[in-house]
């Protein structure tokens, strides 16, 4: 059976009454070592139980791939609407479930201070100049001057014609209900009864048909939803051609964060437009590999059912084919080729130097990566979830590959959400009271009071001999993790000339950026969405990503295999010092106990032996889950000092205006980023080697707590053996707990338990 928060509750409190009214009074010293052990694991198991965190799974794409549609399918709900979202009016989405009936909504607004800086771009782009314009920039400024006037009119209750091209909103006061959202502090918090009113109010922000949707910055959307596990967060993110600086900051945050993403493409448009995009331009892929995420990668396509009769051939299907054998083989098709595309795009990381080896590994995970075409609207006829009247040629649910995307999300929750953590608690609880039944089945002592004492000696002087074997490991470890760390970081210093060379080609296309969008860029502190082309501008990225395209594999080898190659190592080792204490403490009982030593010891060792597997499993877990952390933000970080060493230049240019306009701010940005390239990566140099530092103590901490656990153990089996009970049945002498504990353990929750 899956543990459940009730059942492993109830057990705990059975096991704490087992503590408070048996083992004190056998133990009689209140500053035994085996109590602080006992209670320790307990909060262990009860924080677990008490951990609310939620494991996200971010869904980005570009704006018409479908997300919204999908999303609702997932869901069984129709939770957004479709069909009518541009990039203006996208904010991020993010939907959890509870148990209770009620549907709960968050919104989070923009501060007052991130709309007055929008002002600035939209009063910027309404005064852009277009008589002096031909062709891609008076395209470019049009399409800039309509998004302004689409905002403006909305937020100022006017109709767009109504928007003058030299209207000045900071001459407007603003409606009630706007200035009302702009004085919030904390997001605006909404419950229904039923999912209809949320779906209307939901409805009612997406239409537009609000003053303040130009406003929004995400929405959490939390009700009964039975399609997704509980602990799971799904975030639809808004399109990356969502033009909205916020937005854009906020889509950043939760792909360098969330440990599950899913990239969702538009089949109509064909693999190479969306996934290539969004994984090679967009920089995806890469922060993915920097990132250690990259296995976490899933491709969703949308609109599978656009196929028909007419692709047969290109298909490789004979002309009269069966429209259920050409879906088929245009999934099967899809799946293959978007593999081969992401296979390639990794086979192009390739940098001179690279460990071949870490190289294949990363080639070998494309050949495995989820890729999932669905047809989200088929499913959501088939289930009458939309009253959608086309026959998309699709009546069995599973052909739409929405069921496929559901088991995906039981997937994520059952290895790492709550699930994953009910049963690190349950195995935690279950190692306890094992633990506590050797120690009330712990014969009374037929050895002398002498006998015992010369065991307490032999376990002293084996303890002893542990720590030091313990401590040669740490030594190791730690000259291990210098020597690959020194490697890293001497073979990040030669990549600095390439990368200097890379800084200087990448401002080069700087030149061909619209004036005003140029404008826009450096207001924005170096990053910008055209309205027009959804082209992401990003100065920042563009000079910090010379250095970092030459990484991903070198950043992987040593953040991956190399680390890994440490706690693999020192887990070798601290097994055999391990194997060599539990041999120690096998002949100290059957000194310490007596006749009956052998057949205790047996029990006692092999529960040690799965203690401490349990315990070596769960610090490299740990350990992972951390390092994947500081990855992502050392990545960060790159692109953070990037940003700040450009402020200078973005804040002399930001307020330029009138002729020449344009060369004034490409002359200082572009002089600026080369002048800067030196300092940047020495900085950059410097940020890691700290970061790197911080990496070994995390390592070294978690390595500590693993040896400091086995040892604990040992010593409390030790300390069984030189105990005196003064009972030669110490079970007879404690039947209720004996029988508490072995009720506990015979209750469903254990007894089906596999690992058991």
């Amino acid at each position: 059976m899956q543990p459940t928060v009730k059942d492993i509750a109830a057990a705990a409190e059975k096991v704490e009454f087992v503590i408070k009214s048996f083992a004190i009074p056998a133990i009689k010293d209140p500053r035994d070592r085996r109590l602080d052990s006992w209670r320790s694991s307990l909060t262990q198991v009860r924080s677990l139980l008490a951990d609310t965190a939620k494991v996200q799974i971010a869904m980005v794409g570009t704006t018409g791939a479908g997300k919204s549609t999908l999303l609702n399918a997932v869901l069984e709900h129709e939770l957004l609407p479709t069909g009518v979202m541009e990039p203006c009016t996208a904010f991020v989405t993010t939907v959890t479930t509870h148990s209770q009936k009620v549907w709960n909504l968050e919104i989070s607004y923009l501060t007052r201070k991130d709309w007055e800086s929008e002002l600035e771009i939209l009063g910027d782009a309404l005064r852009s100049e277009t008589e002096e314009e031909n062709g891609d920039d008076r395209s470019e400024a049009n399409k800039m001057k309509r998004m302004a006037k689409a905002k403006l009119a909305a937020v100022f209750g006017l109709k767009k014609d109504d928007i003058p091209d030299g209207f000045d909103p900071r001459d407007r006061q603003l409606p009630f209900q706007v200035e009302k959202v702009l004085s919030r502090t904390e997001p605006e918090q909404l419950s229904f009864a039923t999912f209809a009113e949320l779906h209307g109010h939901i409805k009612n922000l997406v239409r537009g048909e609000s003053l303040v949707w130009p406003l929004i910055e995400q929405v959490r959307a939390t009700g009964p939803i039975k399609n997704l596990p509980a602990g799971l967060e799904l975030v639809d993110l808004p399109g990356l051609n969502d033009p909205n600086r916020v937005r854009v900051e906020t889509t950043r945050r939760f792909l360098s964060s969330a440990p599950h993403i899913w990239v969702v493409f538009n089949m109509k448009r064909g693999l190479t437009d969306d996934i290539h995009g969004i994984l090679q331009e967009r920089g995806l892929l890469r922060r993915l590999i920097l990132g250690g995420n990259y296995s976490a990668l899933a491709l969703v396509g949308t609109h599978a059912d656009d196929v028909d009769a007419d692709n047969a051939e290109s298909l490789g299907l004979a002309p009269e084919a069966d429209f259920s054998d050409i879906y088929a083989e245009y999934r099967r098709q899809v799946r293959m080729k978007a593999r081969e595309q992401v296979f390639d795009l990794v086979s192009d990381m390739r940098q001179p130097g690279d460990n071949e080896a870490t190289l294949h590994r990363l080639l070998e995970v494309t050949k495995n990566i989820p890729v999932i075409p669905t047809s989200a609207r088929a499913f959501l006829r088939i289930k009458g979830i939309t009253k959608a009247r086309k026959d998309y040629g699709i009546n069995d649910p599973s052909d739409s590959g929405i069921p496929e995307l559901q088991q995906h999300l039981d997937r994520v929750a059952s290895e790492s959400g709550p699930t994953a953590r009910l049963r690190e608690a349950r195995d935690r609880l279950g190692f306890l009271c094992d633990e506590l039944e050797f120690f009330f089945r712990s014969p009374g002592s037929s050895a002398s009071s002498a006998q015992r004492q010369q065991a307490r000696a032999e376990l002293d002087r084996a303890l002893e001999a542990f720590g030091a074997g313990v401590k040669a490991i740490r030594a190791h470890a730690q000259s291990q993790y210098s020597g690959y760390r020194e490697s890293f970081l001497q073979s990040l210093i030669t990549l600095v000339p390439e990368a200097k060379k890379g800084v200087g080609r990448s401002t080069d296309h700087w030149g061909g950026i619209h004036h005003m969008t140029l404008k826009a860029i450096v207001k924005r502190n170096g990053c910008f969405v055209s309205p027009s082309t959804g082209r992401e501008h990003d100065f920042n990225d563009d000079i910090s990503s010379p250095l970092l395209n030459l990484l991903p594999v070198k950043w992987e080898h040593f953040f991956n295999d190399q680390i890994d190659r440490v706690v693999g190592d020192a887990s070798t080792k601290l097994e055999a010092q391990s194997q060599s204490l539990a041999a120690q403490i096998a002949m100290i009982l059957r000194f310490g106990k007596g006749d009956d030593g052998g057949d205790i010891g047996a029990e006692h060792l092999k529960w040690f032996h799965s203690k401490m597997e349990f315990l070596r499993d769960k610090c490299r877990e740990v350990l992972a889950k951390q390092i994947r952390e500081r990855r992502g933000k050392l990545t960060g970080d790159v692109y953070d000092t990037a940003q700040g060493q450009m402020q200078p230049a973005y804040r002399d240019t930001r307020e330029q205006s009138g002729t020449g306009m344009k060369a004034r701010i490409l002359g200082r940005v572009q002089s600026h980023a080369l002048h800067i390239s030196s300092p940047l990566h020495e900085s950059i140099e410097s940020d890691l080697t700290e970061g790197l530092g911080e990496v070994w103590l995390q390592l070294e901490i978690n390595l500590q707590n693993l040896f400091e656990e086995v040892r604990g153990k040992a010593e409390q089996i030790g300390a069984n053996a030189t105990t005196d009970l003064q009972t030669n049945s110490s079970a007879s002498t404690f039947p209720e707990a004996v029988g508490l504990l072995e009720g506990i353990k015979a209750t469903p929750l254990f007894s089906n338990n596999p690992n058991n």
